[in-house]
């Protein structure tokens, strides 16, 4: 899990050696106690989920 992170911010090598399959594991787990964790009210949750899609629309080809 730190490696994941770490490599999000910078040091991409350190996830070198995991899967795809793996990776995107760990970053689910990861956000999903971030969420948890964070209390969100529903329209907070919302607009969560709606700037994530807008952010991963722009990087999407």
């Amino acid at each position: 899990m730190e490696g994941v992170i770490r490599a999000a911010v910078g040091e991409p090598e350190l996830i070198d050696n995991l899967s795809a399959e793996a990776v995107l594991g760990i970053e689910i787990f990861v956000l999903g106690q971030i969420l948890l964790e964070s209390n969100l009210t529903p329209t907070e949750l919302d607009e969560f989920v709606a700037e994530a899609e807008q952010l991963a629309a722009e990087h999407l080809p």
